[in-house]
């Protein structure tokens, strides 16, 4: 069936796509794996599962999107569906066939088709989607928010949250424990040391979003160097004496990651007993691993594996 929301993503991608019936032994399975839209984990078992029992009952699903390729029809859009197509037996199907296309365009295409489908990606994952889609990917916060669904402005936020956090980081500093919505703001101040010293300053400190923006306000309108560092010491000296300031740990975690973690572990856990078609995963051949990555798989596991221990106190 016709799915009018990939239709669109395909238009504004500027992509050539026709409909066509592909054969299933025409699918570059290897290749359609590495799918840069799932930022935190990979197909999920479960879904196929449902799909395959409303595909059984007789209900349809919107066609598939490929793209042509030397080695067969890469998956671009719609990997449960053709994980489910398969376990049921298909051997030809509909889809939307794309001409080959540039690596930009089809990660831009991947990363927005991927979210419309299956138990589709959350909210902050679409963010993160968005973010990459601007800094990495060259789109406007405003083509990037209308592709993941999200508001511009907020998007813009955390756009300009991540630019102060990249540029601060390469001088050594590292503020990704500052409020996403405080460092939105001291993004507009272009001078690193200050920026960073304003981040350390709310690393140490409790201030409000109106605090932060009124000081913000007052370095940009500062005529000097000299005015700006008094300002600073002065904000700094503020929230000190605050008495309803308190200093904030900056490795107390301002938002419960239990939630992702547990969430992590359990598609990870799925994805290894049940891979991509109910068959656990037993070596790194299954997963398809070749021998120049497998050192790096193996210290990825080991990294992890030795975390979670920690994480448990098992020694």
């Amino acid at each position: 069936m016709n799915d009018h929301q990939a239709e669109a993503i395909l238009n504004f991608c500027k992509v050539t796509w026709i409909v066509k019936k592909i054969s299933m032994e025409d699918v570059d399975w290897e290749a359609s794996s590495v799918n840069p839209a799932r930022l935190w984990h990979h197909v999920n078992a479960d879904v196929v599962a449902q799909y395959v029992t409303a595909m059984e009952a007789g209900d349809e699903f919107p066609r598939v999107v490929v793209e042509a390729s030397e080695n067969g029809y890469i998956i671009i859009g719609g990997n449960r569906r053709m994980a489910a197509m398969k376990h049921l037996g298909d051997t030809e199907i509909e889809a939307y066939v794309l001409k080959p296309i540039p690596a930009r365009q089809r990660e831009i295409c991947i990363r927005s088709l991927n979210s419309r489908h299956g138990e589709g990606i959350d909210k902050g994952e679409r963010m993160a989607q968005a973010v990459y889609l601007v800094l990495s990917c060259g789109l406007t916060v405003k083509d990037a928010a209308r592709l993941q669904s999200l508001p511009h402005r907020t998007v813009q936020d955390h756009v300009n949250a991540a630019k102060v956090t990249q540029r601060l980081a390469a001088t050594g500093v590292d503020v990704s424990k500052v409020p996403l919505m405080h460092l939105a703001i001291i993004a507009k101040i272009s001078d690193n040391k200050q920026a960073a010293r304003l981040s350390k300053i709310l690393l140490e400190h409790k201030a409000s979003f109106a605090e932060t923006k009124d000081i913000v306000a007052a370095v940009l309108a500062s005529p000097s160097v000299t005015i700006t560092n008094k300002r600073i010491n002065e904000f700094e000296s503020h929230l000190a004496t605050t008495k309803d300031s308190q200093v904030v740990d900056s490795r107390v975690i301002q938002k419960p990651h239990w939630r992702r973690f547990t969430m992590s572990l359990s598609n990870l856990s799925l994805f290894l007993d049940r891979g991509n078609d109910g068959i656990g995963f037993t070596s790194l051949d299954e997963l398809q691993c070749s021998p120049e990555n497998a050192a790096g798989v193996i210290d990825r596991a080991t990294t992890v594996i030795r975390r979670l221990r920690l994480i448990a106190g098992v020694k």
